[in-house]
């Protein structure tokens, strides 16, 4: 799919897409929630995917709850709270922040140059 969508961009086209996190804690109610997700990707893994099928100047962002509301702004704080105590885990675990995305869900974008 990634090879015929770089095929149909014109020079300078934009990818965007938004899948489920390899890396967030709640990977297993993604992957086994919806038979339609056969495989699910870090941002590292799928980063070096776009890349080899020919996109450059990627880019991977959480999709992480947005302050716009009284009950947003509450949950803001909490969800930076939680992405720190993720972020300790992996870092005491691997040595690594692992892309730094654990929401369920990442923003992909790429370039066809």
């Amino acid at each position: 799919v990634l090879q015929l969508i770089w095929k149909r961009l014109k020079v300078g086209g934009t990818l965007i897409l938004q899948t489920p996190n390899a890396l967030s804690p709640w990977v297993s109610s993604l992957r086994y929630g919806d038979f339609t997700h056969e495989v699910i990707y870090s941002s590292k893994c799928l980063a070096s995917l776009l890349v080899l099928t020919g996109f450059s100047n990627v880019e991977t962002r959480e999709v992480a709850p947005c302050a716009h509301g009284l009950k947003s702004l509450i949950r803001w704080p909490l969800w930076r709270a939680v992405w720190l105590g993720y972020a300790v885990w992996n870092v005491a675990e691997t040595g690594s922040l692992l892309g730094g995305v654990y929401s369920r869900n990442m923003l992909v974008r790429a370039t066809k140059t």
